[in-house]
């Protein structure tokens, strides 16, 4: 962690009188508490069982990580179907993340990694 300092000058009041001001040293950071983030999300390859069955939905996968973002475990939280999860775990693992801050430090955390995989023949709706 890189420790800012912020130097205060010196003050000088309105009779002209030099005042001096104490040098502050700032342990902050950007953020002292976030939560953990993907920063990249790996796109997920549909299963092609899923698509022969017109199996579609949305697969919530619940990422352990690190203190220094490494993925150390993932499980599926839910699913629409068990079809879906090996690519939706895949797609968890290969993703890149932030892991949580708490007080300027990154601490070991979980994320809610969250997979939709759509049927490519329905149409879309403007975003």
């Amino acid at each position: 962690m890189m420790t800012r300092f912020v130097f205060a000058g010196a003050l000088i009041a309105a009779i002209g009188t030099v005042l001096p001001c104490r040098s502050v040293a700032a342990d902050s950071c950007a953020q002292p508490n976030a939560p953990a983030t993907v920063i990249r999300a790996a796109e997920p390859a549909t299963p092609p069982m899923a698509q022969q069955q017109h199996i579609y939905g949305v697969v919530h996968v619940r990422v352990a990580l690190d203190d220094d973002s490494k993925v150390t475990s993932a499980r599926v939280w839910d699913s629409p179907s068990a079809i879906l999860n090996q690519a939706a775990l895949a797609a968890a693992k290969a993703s890149t993340y932030q892991t949580e801050v708490r007080d300027c430090k990154p601490v070991a955390s979980t994320y809610l990694f969250t997979v939709t995989f759509f049927d490519p023949n329905a149409p879309r709706r403007e975003r």
